[in-house]
């Protein structure tokens, strides 16, 4: 089996895999009920369910400038203060959820800064048009260590507090592609079986984010 791999906005993946589009998606997207069943995490009617080969573990984390720490240890943390988020994601919908706890407890508003892109997410956090990033751990992770030594200095950024609100991360595929769902899964498995995967995962250094088996 060959692969021919096309670069999309996160945003359209799952409408362009029910689309007929792509014969499966992949890009740090969470395996929810949700997704599974058709509605979106919001509870909108977004088209048919997918089917999904787990792959990974990750959680929101928080992203700042360096130093940014000493006010920005956690997400209570993010009332009063404009947050930089991926459109069309689980951490959007985390971080609109936080925005509605700042407001009940009266901490001050969260600004929710939803972007296309995650260079777009960075743009904001890097230029001062956000005080924080959400993102997921794999993503903050690798920002962070991407931006250790940079010349300039005022683009450094490290994360800071634990994850929160882990969940799976999943290859989609459509309900009626049982054959490839299952060719993916049995070379998942291989990999796994070999000792590539943890091998891959401390390269990129996300050992955190392993699971024990791929499950589906």
């Amino acid at each position: 089996m060959t692969f021919q791999f096309e670069h999309a906005e996160f945003a359209d993946l799952l409408t362009g895999l029910r689309a007929n589009r792509f014969d499966a998606v992949m890009s740090g997207i969470h395996d929810t009920p949700g997704r599974r069943r058709g509605p979106g995490d919001d509870g909108t009617r977004v088209g048919p369910g997918v089917d999904f080969v787990r792959y990974l573990t990750a959680g929101t984390s928080t992203l700042v400038r360096t130093g940014g720490g000493r006010l920005v240890a956690g997400l209570s943390d993010l009332c009063g203060r404009k947050v930089a988020v991926q459109a069309d994601t689980t951490v959007e919908a985390a971080a609109r959820q936080q925005a509605r706890a700042c407001k009940e407890s009266g901490a001050g508003e969260l600004k929710v800064d939803p972007n296309d892109s995650h260079k777009g997410v960075l743009d904001a956090l890097e230029s001062g048009r956000a005080d924080a990033a959400l993102m997921d751990y794999p993503s903050a992770a690798h920002s962070a260590r991407e931006a250790q030594g940079d010349a300039q200095g005022d683009g450094n950024f490290e994360v800071v507090g634990p994850q929160t609100d882990r969940k799976p991360y999943g290859i989609a595929f459509s309900k009626d592609a049982d054959k490839l769902r299952e060719a993916v899964a049995a070379a998942l498995k291989s990999v796994f079986g070999s000792g590539d995967y943890a091998k891959i995962l401390k390269k990129w250094h996300i050992s955190k984010g392993a699971l024990r088996l791929s499950g589906q």
